[in-house]
């Protein structure tokens, strides 16, 4: 797997210089033209620049596409036995059947940025009935392609590309966003579920969702240093979308629907844990109007309204939590679980 090791680190390399390149001018553009947000967990609420999404979009598709030409470039020279590589042929001798679902990928992320982009520019105007439905259009291509992985063995055929796509595309395009508002936290939750992937990948020989997930993960680990806290830009609904779009694309395209319990556990929980927020009385305004956000103390502790979301649940019992404390307790939990995932994962495909 040597050609594989050797594409994924340069699409990694890749996608970190492209995001360092692009980054500055995303932020600069952004406050020019307005395209700004309150960092609300801060003192004196802060205006920063988003949507740093835009960036990693831009970072990952490039970076993504051209390693794919490159693997395209040498398996046709193979072919018209220009050049001989045994192993190389061995490894990509299937990218040309494989091209139009990878590409289906890439345009199902497209689709899930382009929608949060757009929610962006037009100040979160997108309410969340809409994007219930919209959550459906980032699966188009995926549907179009007729992908029908087995679960557990069992076929379901067109079931698959009906039911299990479009649902499964909805609750990662949507929990994904709602477990999202802090300095780091989305960022952070996404370099964790993309190092499980590619380790998982590495496990079982896919180069194609190795080489995908490195890409991610260098415009991620990029992203991370601007988003950390305190933060200079925040990724915007164009980032998590796209994020929960890309984490079940290469799942599905991996056929590793076995780790999307481990990956997505907190989000389900978050998701469950929704349903108890909006029967609390306390999660509400005097005018009905649902809180969000935590507020803050004067020493920028969170004051989080109930405990009914993942991201509220430590602060809510365990007072003089700030936003840090909380984000980092939440990465070592995703940390753990996606270990377990990995270790589980490894015992069933020995």
């Amino acid at each position: 797997m040597i050609y594989s090791l050797i594409l994924a680190l340069a699409g990694l390399i890749l996608s970190i210089v492209i995001s360092v390149i692009v980054f500055p001018f995303v932020i600069r553009s952004s406050l020019a033209s307005g395209m700004t947000t309150v960092d609300a967990h801060k003192k004196g609420k802060p205006i920063i620049a988003e949507p740093g999404g835009l960036a990693t979009i831009l970072a990952f598709t490039f970076s993504f596409l051209a390693i794919i030409v490159v693997i395209v470039i040498i398996r046709n020279l193979i072919d018209e036995e220009f050049i001989q590589l045994t192993e190389f042929d061995i490894e990509f001798g299937n990218i040309n059947e494989d091209l139009p679902k990878y590409l289906g990928g890439i345009l199902a992320v497209v689709i899930a940025g382009l929608i949060g982009l757009i929610d962006d520019i037009f100040g979160r105007s997108v309410r969340w009935r809409e994007k219930i439905f919209l959550g459906f259009l980032p699966s188009f291509p995926l549907i179009i392609l007729g992908i029908n992985n087995p679960i557990r063995g069992i076929e379901i055929g067109i079931l698959y590309a009906v039911f299990i796509i479009p649902l499964g595309m909805n609750f990662a395009f949507n929990s994904y966003n709602m477990l999202a508002g802090y300095n780091g936290l989305e960022t952070g939750l996404g370099i964790i579920s993309f190092t499980t992937i590619l380790i998982v990948s590495i496990w079982v020989n896919d180069p194609t969702v190795l080489i995908f997930a490195a890409c991610m993960l260098g415009a991620l680990l990029v992203l991370f240093w601007y988003n950390k806290y305190p933060a200079k830009v925040l990724i915007g609904n164009s980032g998590t979308l796209m994020l929960g779009a890309a984490l079940f694309v290469v799942i599905i395209l991996g056929n590793l629907e076995s780790l999307a319990l481990g990956i997505f556990l907190l989000y389900f929980i978050n998701f469950v844990m929704f349903f108890f927020y909006l029967r609390d009385p306390r999660a509400f305004k005097s005018e009905g109007e649902k809180i969000k956000l935590a507020d803050i103390d004067d020493e920028e502790n969170l004051i989080p309204p109930s405990p009914w979301a993942v991201y509220w649940i430590i602060p809510f019992y365990r007072k003089n939590t700030k936003e840090y404390t909380n984000v980092m307790f939440l990465l070592i939990l995703q940390t753990i679980i996606c270990g377990i995932t990995i270790f589980g994962f490894f015992l069933m495909n020995p």
